[in-house]
């Protein structure tokens, strides 16, 4: 009788580790962790790139070992993931969690690519300055990458309401290093790590200004920084109003994407004392973002589009201003802080037009 009572407890089994750690939020949390060190890695091997080419000889390097290291951390939890759930009974296709087949073609894409840097660098030997980040194969690797971070933030997009808890995490992680992986791949004309107004930068860059045509020494820094600015504002709000016009983002959550951005942008060229300036302006449009309701009010939407990158490269002069000498003109800088937001509103008018229709063909498909 005793063995009878018993028995139904027997039956009850605690859930293992891997069970507890594969599924679900948590394991985009624990992805989204690994992904940040692969692309920590990508940065690793950016900075050296930029500072010590002269030293790079091989593809062998430390760099390359910590960012493949991530790459196969990442990997494994992906494929491990997978053949857990296949095991529990369904179908290679089903197996892959949901929103990570694409991550899971990234894996792919990434090791080929990898393959093919490795040839590549043999043949053709190390790249550096803009060619290391548009040679075949590092684009390819880009294609991977942008696969495998953008995972935990697919997760989120596919539910029918708003992530909570670590898989808010998840997902804000997830968008910062999508967000910084364009950024690495754009670095050339990005203000936060070649600051092209600053008299410091132009003593850095004097033997390629000399080397100009006279007629160009003076029109080429501001050609290749206000460029910058528009490309790098586009991007940022890009990748920024498509998530919080879907979801309405605590507090904190801007500051976060911005910061984790600068700080690894930062690191490429020596840029720490522009840190300041990006979580500043993340703390203000985080505040502003709760004024607005910028996720379900139009106006506000517009509003906060403009603000956000016209804040930050307010702030970005001032801080350039405090602790070097700006050399372009007062009204150039001033323009540039306006265009930055007027960009910012462009791209909230197409992500709006957008929502609209679709929501017309919907009605008309209907």
């Amino acid at each position: 009788m005793s063995d009878i009572l018993r028995s139904p407890a027997r039956t009850l089994t605690r859930p293992t580790w891997a069970a507890t750690l594969l599924d679900g939020t948590r394991f985009d949390f624990l992805f989204a962790l690994l992904a940040a060190w692969l692309l920590g890695g990508l940065y690793l091997d950016g900075w050296a790139h930029n500072n010590l080419a002269e030293t790079l000889e091989s593809f062998v390097t430390p760099w390359h070992g910590v960012f493949y290291a991530g790459f196969g951390a990442t990997a494994a939890l992906l494929i491990g993931a997978t053949i857990r759930r296949q095991k529990a009974g369904r179908d290679w296709s089903g197996a892959i969690p949901d929103g990570y087949r694409p991550s899971m073609a990234g894996v792919a894409l990434f090791a080929v690519g990898g393959v093919a840097d490795s040839i590549w660098h043999t043949l053709l030997g190390i790249e550096v300055s803009v060619d290391a980040l548009v040679s075949p194969p590092h684009l390819l690797l880009a294609l991977g990458l942008g696969l495998i971070v953008s995972g935990p933030l697919r997760a989120a997009w596919r539910g029918t309401e708003a992530p909570e808890g670590i898989g808010l995490v998840a997902a804000t992680l997830s968008l910062a290093l999508l967000l910084s992986l364009l950024t690495f791949f754009t670095q050339f004309a990005h203000p936060f790590v070649e600051a092209w107004s600053a008299e410091s930068n132009l003593r850095d860059h004097a033997p390629f200004l000399v080397a100009l045509p006279e007629t160009l020494t003076g029109e080429i820094t501001p050609l290749i920084g206000v460029t910058a600015i528009l490309l790098q504002a586009g991007v940022l709000m890009g990748a920024l109003l498509a998530v919080m016009r879907r979801w309405a983002l605590p507090f904190g959550s801007v500051t976060a994407v911005v910061g984790l951005n600068v700080v690894l942008l930062s690191f490429l060229n020596d840029q720490q004392r522009l840190i300041p300036a990006a979580l500043v302006a993340g703390v203000a449009a985080d505040l502003l973002a709760q004024r607005l309701r910028v996720s379900s009010d139009r106006r506000g939407f517009m509003l906060f589009a403009f603000a956000l990158p016209a804040t930050l490269y307010l702030l970005y002069f001032a801080t350039l201003f405090a602790t070097d000498r700006i050399v372009w003109p007062a009204a150039l800088a001033a323009g540039s802080i306006v265009l930055a937001g007027i960009v910012g509103s462009l791209v909230a008018l197409i992500l709006g037009a957008n929502e609209s229709a679709a929501r017309s063909w919907a009605q008309t498909s209907a």
